[in-house]
């Protein structure tokens, strides 16, 4: 059954505001942005088929304090509703990379980006618009489809990010089916983009947070180039399905080593250091 909810930030309006389903019309987002626009700072649409590019652009333009933005299903060019939005920190879409270039033009605080990506030439495209985005330090990308090659790692190992996800649309879609016919990572590929991150934080050593889910190809070969990343705090290796219980002990060491020197630099050295690991099937631990 389509639906829509809002999140209630106080008795004068809410500041957060998701909608789902095609029940959401534009009449909807006209009425939201005459009522409560001036206090949005988060809306997310999603599957929200039957409004318009006016409904949308209506309802952003009445948010002159908005911040996060989510659009599922935007098959087409937002550059007119991105114009809207110059304040933006944090953006959700799929569709054409000319998206993430009018995102790199008219917004550029963009802290945190996530994107479906189904195509190597839209994915091109997108890096190279995302090397324009200097405060970029989260970066999701939804791979559907598709093998991401070595070359395409090596530049987002450039980027100078914080958080880095780059996971199996098919495995976000359906966790707990293994897929061994497709990986959209292989071993050369992770050892690419290890290549990059540490010839970056030569300069830049700052803590990395992972996720690689759905990659069915990595092995031990992944594992060891894993094992160079300077200061890895997090990692996601849910749907790996060719890594054995000893390439997972030995990314939970890793992982343990890096959070022990975060707590180093913050001044707690002896305070112990807990992994932040997930992975399928834990239990083979």
């Amino acid at each position: 059954m389509s639906h829509g909810y809002v999140r209630p930030r106080s008795r004068r309006g809410y500041s957060e505001l998701t909608l789902s389903g095609e029940a959401v019309t534009d009449e909807v987002l006209l009425n939201i942005a005459r009522t409560n626009g001036a206090n949005l700072i988060s809306v997310k649409l999603l599957g929200t088929t039957a409004v318009t590019d006016e409904g949308i652009t209506a309802l952003v333009s009445s948010a002159p304090l908005l911040k996060v933005f989510m659009l599922e299903d935007a098959g087409h060019s937002l550059e007119p509703l991105l114009e809207r939005c110059p304040g933006l920190t944090e953006l959700q879409l799929d569709g054409p990379a000319l998206n993430i270039q009018a995102a790199a033009a008219a917004c550029p605080n963009i802290k945190r980006l996530a994107f479906l990506v189904g195509s190597p030439v839209e994915l091109d495209a997108a890096l190279f618009y995302l090397n324009g985005m200097s405060c970029l330090r989260g970066l999701e990308l939804e791979v559907k489809g598709m093998m991401l090659s070595t070359e395409q790692l090596r530049v987002i190992g450039m980027l100078p990010l914080r958080e880095l996800s780059l996971d199996s649309h098919a495995y976000r879609q359906q966790p707990s089916m293994p897929r061994p016919q497709f990986s959209h990572l292989d071993n050369e590929g992770v050892k690419g983009l290890v290549d990059s991150i540490c010839s970056r934080m030569r300069s830049d050593m700052m803590p990395l947070k992972l996720s690689l889910c759905g990659a069915t190809a990595l092995k031990q070969e992944a594992v060891s180039a894993l094992l160079r990343l300077p200061m890895l705090t997090a990692i996601d290796t849910g749907g790996c399905i060719k890594l054995t219980p000893m390439d997972r002990m030995r990314l939970v060491a890793k992982v343990k080593a890096g959070q022990g020197m975060m707590d180093n630099r913050a001044g707690g050295g002896g305070s112990s250091a807990l992994a932040s690991l997930r992975v399928a099937h834990a239990h083979a631990l």
